[in-house]
């Protein structure tokens, strides 16, 4: 989705489908029960104000607030709070890691007596009473479902912020996001806001044109995604909270009484179509972000102003889920002509690029056979979020490994089991000092790239016939990849590290655990990944154990060895911040992805039937969703060092 990020300083065919049509079961008897369920003794707790406000208006299976009952559409149960926490995160992207556009977002800004209006889950609060302990941050919402261990300088209130406002002072800042089809009467607002402003005091609008658009006409009137929107923002209208146009809001605050106004435009894609960098990522997050949920956007407003059924929503939610999917679609939230976003892929020669097609899913044809993921786009889209999941697991660091400090004067790297490359183009940026080599069996990496960076066809179970050695070499996620790791650290070590290069390996126990017993041998999530390992190695590549791989590293010469597990659960079980939020990005790294990971292993290697191995797919993913199961993977990050010659 696109975002208007606006910041000012104070001066003183709408016939639902056939209701005969046929819907997927799946669908029909609400696939999002196990998502929904409370976990009493890891899910955050909410704040309690009085037992009437936490009784939750239940309407078709989904929960929404009972205060001032009915007046936000929009659910507040589980699954909404973490969109939210998922759409924080996509804002952070948009505003390269600040909480908003507005001053009082330095990093040294000395910021007062703060107002989130529209909080959510409070995480926008959290955040910014964490980087300013100095202010004073209230946090308001029709809804109580925020946590209660925040910082000390941060609560929450359960207010209507159409009724007067009663705050006993003014606000030296105040911020809002994502509040179209919420505030009724946006100049009222922003008066009200204006009146509970110091002087000096700054307004901040981070919201979105929530009709979507595109540039090149691939977007269609006639299409679901068109339909669907329309018909939100049709029913949003009926019941009194319409979809607010933001470029007229420049004009608005001026009348008001604002000075200092500035206004951006951001763009949010629908999926990975574009080919930049920072858009196609952002497509991805926002992809994760509404595709999912587009029965929870559309319910209330359809059931309640329209008279749809539940079925017929359902119906018109998986069509524009469809359409969000579809990369031949160029869409993008917020009018914003400036910039036009395009999609491709890279070419290197026509005969590599000659995949071969196995059970609708594409595979790499050099060493034909050889890996057993797809290399289609859909895994590459994958491959892009998990090394977000990593970077965020890593605290923003892209390995742990020495080469990996800002400030590290890196010379030749080599990246091996490239992928999509994001991870050797990400380093060429933040290293133009050093010359990055991604080597990998498939040519799916894109040719826009640093001048520092270039991407070569190989395997890297041959032998290596590079020119020179490098002085940091990377990899990850290579297990079922690698036949003989010994072999494959011995020739890092010999003659393809210079004395005082490092090698890492970034890498996951494939098998997931849980330390409560909750992940049992006889449920299908460990059923499904015990018969993958079974297919790899019946292929002769097996998972690794790298518990062992810091005695392997030591026996072949390194030194300076470090070890460092770090665990990314299932879903988002775990009760702890950072653990909740690794639980959320894994679920959106496998969950949807089981059918690609699993196909080539079963049916080449176990000599499953396609059919087999979806129904297999379908019962795991239902456990990978279920929060009563506290599984999690083991992610190893291992680094040595090869001696410097004696002098």
């Amino acid at each position: 989705m696109s975002n208007n990020a606006t910041t000012t300083t104070a001066t003183g065919d709408t016939n639902p489908p056939s209701a005969g049509a046929q819907v997927p079961q799946a669908v029909a008897n609400g696939n999002n029960d196990i998502l929904a369920a409370d976990d009493e003794s890891l899910a955050s707790s909410t704040t309690s104000i009085t037992s009437s406000i936490l009784e939750y208006r239940l309407e078709n299976g989904r929960t929404y607030h009972a205060y001032k009952d009915g007046k936000y559409v929009a659910p507040n149960d589980e699954q909404e709070i973490d969109r939210l926490d998922l759409q924080h995160n996509l804002i952070l992207r948009t505003f390269d890691d600040r909480l908003g556009t507005a001053p009082p977002n330095d990093p040294d800004s000395k910021v007062g007596r703060v107002l989130d209006v529209g909080t959510g889950s409070g995480i926008w609060a959290i955040d910014f009473g964490d980087e300013h302990p100095e202010a004073d941050v209230t946090g308001i919402d029709l809804s109580p479902v925020q946590i209660t261990f925040v910082p000390p300088n941060v609560r929450f209130e359960v207010d209507d912020i159409e009724e007067p406002w009663s705050f006993s002072q003014p606000f030296d800042y105040i911020h809002s996001r994502m509040m179209t089809g919420s505030i009724g009467n946006w100049e009222k607002y922003i008066k009200r806001c204006y009146k509970n402003l110091n002087p000096g005091g700054y307004l901040e609008l981070n919201d979105v044109d929530a009709i979507p658009v595109s540039d090149d006409g691939t977007l269609t009137e006639d299409s679901s995604f068109m339909k669907a929107v329309r018909l939100w923002s049709e029913g949003l209208a009926i019941l009194g909270s319409p979809f607010e146009d933001f470029s007229r809001l420049e004009g608005v605050m001026k009348d008001v009484g604002f000075e200092d106004i500035h206004v951006k435009r951001f763009k949010w894609p629908t999926n990975s179509w574009p080919k930049d960098r920072k858009h196609k990522e952002l497509g991805i997050w926002n992809y994760e972000n509404l595709s999912p949920n587009w029965e929870g956007f559309l319910m209330a407003p359809l059931t309640r102003a329209m008279n749809w059924t539940k079925e017929e929503v359902l119906i018109l939610a998986m069509e524009a889920r469809r359409d969000s999917a579809n990369k031949n679609i160029h869409a993008y939230y917020n009018i914003d002509s400036q910039e036009t976003l395009d999609s491709s892929i890279a070419s290197v020669t026509s005969s590599i690029l000659e995949y071969r097609i196995e059970n609708g899913r594409a595979y790499h044809r050099f060493k034909d056979g050889k890996y057993a993921m797809p290399n289609d786009e859909r895994e590459n889209d994958r491959l892009d979020l998990q090394h977000n999941l990593f970077v965020r697991t890593f605290d923003d660091r892209l390995g742990t490994a020495p080469p990996n400090h800002r400030d590290y004067k890196a010379g030749r790297v080599l990246d091996v089991g490239t992928g999509s490359g994001i991870w050797a183009i990400d380093f060429g940026d933040e290293h133009p000092e050093s010359d990055v080599t991604g080597v990998d069996l498939s040519a799916v990496q894109p040719t826009f790239v640093p001048p520092n960076v270039r991407f070569e066809i190989d395997d890297i179970d041959e032998p290596w016939t590079f020119s020179q050695p490098f002085d940091y070499i990377h990899s990850r996620m290579m297990t079922g990849s690698i036949r003989n790791w010994k072999t494959y650290v011995k020739r890092c070590y010999d003659s393809n590290l210079s004395s005082g290069g490092y090698l890492e390996l970034n890498e996951v126990d494939a098998i997931p655990t849980s330390d409560d017993g909750t992940l049992t041998a006889e449920c299908n999530l460990s059923k499904s990944f015990n018969l993958w390992a079974e297919g790899l190695a019946a292929l002769g590549s097996p998972f690794e154990k790298f518990s062992r791989m810091e005695e392997v590293l030591k026996d072949v010469g390194f030194e300076d060895v470090h070890v460092e597990r770090f665990k990314w659960p299932t879903n988002n079980w775990p009760k702890d911040t950072k653990h909740k939020e690794l639980g959320i990005w894994n679920f959106e790294n496998l969950a949807p992805n089981l059918e690609g990971m699993f196909m080539a292993s079963y049916t080449r290697g176990l000599h499953w039937k396609k059919e087999e191995v979806l129904v297999m797919v379908a019962n795991a993913r239902k456990d990978f969703a279920n929060r009563n199961i506290h599984a999690y993977f083991n992610i190893w990050s291992i680094h040595g060092k090869k001696p410097r010659k004696a002098e």
